[in-house]
């Protein structure tokens, strides 16, 4: 299962880095908008994805704030391979092309 235009899908047969996942969540940090943090829950076959708010840097973690912007997803399971998730989930990466392909078509040009 690949994503975006580095990843590759595994061949037929090959069972996911994520089948072993029973459960994840998390916080996430998206390029094509850095402002704002994303809330990820996995459990089963229920899935949740949607915008937690606003990401304050300014708010340290210690005081209950996100800390500086970042991705921090958890997986829950048994026989769970880490760097085949690492990599799964690197290949579902936006590129520095596009990431800039994005920004001319939103008006962003640098």
């Amino acid at each position: 299962m690949g994503c975006g235009s580095r990843g590759s899908s595994p061949a037929a047969g090959a069972e996911s880095p994520l089948s072993p996942v029973l459960r994840s969540k998390g916080v996430l940090l998206m390029d094509a908008n850095p402002d704002v943090a994303y809330y990820w829950s996995h459990a089963g076959k229920s899935i949740q994805f949607s915008v937690f708010g606003p990401w304050p840097p300014e708010i340290p973690q210690e005081e209950g704030g996100f800390g500086p912007p970042k991705t921090e997803l958890v997986f829950i399971g048994a026989g769970c391979n880490e760097l085949a998730i690492r990599d799964l989930l690197d290949s579902c990466l936006v590129t520095d092309e596009e990431l800039r392909l994005l920004d001319r078509l939103r008006g962003r040009s640098q």
